[in-house]
């Protein structure tokens, strides 16, 4: 449930999915009903195809249908980005230094399609 600080951001924390959902609640309480999700990836789960980020199992379709369960009328905007799922660092798939744009469009509408499933309202 812990917060965790992002030091190169003062003042910025990551949340767990259950932290997150406590400060959802805490947003609905103040009329915040749209929320951004964008996510840390463990490293271990991160490849050069990113193949997480369309996982429906995986941290932002979980982070979306948990909101969406709890507090329906929420907006919920979703990035469809491959940065961070890569081992590469890049939003795209890299091979011998280059991106490959073909297979990098497929990954991203895969993730596009995995958001929007969860129930993302936005993506972006």
């Amino acid at each position: 449930d812990e917060v965790i600080p992002i030091e190169s951001m003062p003042g910025q924390v990551r949340h767990t999915l259950d932290s997150m959902m406590k400060e959802v609640a805490e947003a609905w309480e103040y009329g915040v009903r749209s929320f951004v999700l964008f996510p840390k990836v463990p490293d271990h789960l991160k490849t050069n195809y990113a193949d997480e980020c369309y996982n429906p199992n995986g941290i932002v379709p979980r982070a979306v249908s948990m909101i969406k369960d709890k507090f329906p009328e929420s907006i919920i905007c979703t990035d469809v980005a491959l940065d961070p799922y890569s081992d590469q660092g890049h939003d795209g798939i890299v091979k011998d230094g280059k991106i490959l744009n073909d297979e990098t469009i497929g990954q991203l509408c895969k993730q596009a399609v995995a958001q929007a499933r969860a129930g993302s309202d936005v993506i972006a």
